[in-house]
């Protein structure tokens, strides 16, 4: 593909459900991003998780292929690194659908305002794990491996702007 050729819109979004965001970056020239309010949700990943998120209804907009995604979030309080999970959270098994994002060293209450997540790379797909712990263990990997890309991208200046 040339970089003259011209990407229709319905090619970006073809690319966009299939997970593809970093991608997209190419030929939108900036990264597939989506825009929501940050809302109460089932209130397990600080609590249950040890990893608090940020739970979003997104405005009309086409959401990402289900799975886990590399993340910077642009906040009230500044931007930060994250790691987001659009699904159904299957390890708890209610099968409600969520977007969720757990910020990366952030500690403020954001509920109902706006956030926009930078969808820069998707990690993997959405799993069932056998328990809370080894979901917990899958998190902290994915932040790990969330951090490196992050950094590799350029975003690591996203730290600590609170």
């Amino acid at each position: 593909e040339t970089g003259l050729e011209r990407i229709s819109s319905t090619r970006i979004r073809e690319i966009v459900m299939e997970g593809r965001v970093d991608q997209a970056m190419k030929y939108l020239g900036r990264h597939y991003q989506i825009r929501g309010k940050v809302i109460k949700g089932r209130e397990r990943g600080g609590s249950q998780l040890g990893f608090p998120t940020a739970n979003i209804k997104l405005y009309d907009e086409l959401c990402p292929k289900l799975g886990v995604y590399a993340v910077s979030v642009e906040t009230i309080k500044g931007n930060f690194m994250g790691v987001a999970n659009i699904g159904f959270s299957p390890t708890f098994g209610d099968r409600m659908f969520t977007i969720e994002v757990h910020i990366l060293d952030f500690d403020h209450d954001i509920y109902g305002t706006r956030i926009r997540v930078n969808m820069v790379q998707r990690l993997r797909d959405e799993k069932k794990f056998n328990n809370i712990h080894e979901l917990s263990e899958q998190i902290k990997q994915d932040i790990k491996t969330a951090k490196d890309i992050l950094n590799k991208n350029g975003h690591s200046q996203y730290y600590h702007l609170s």
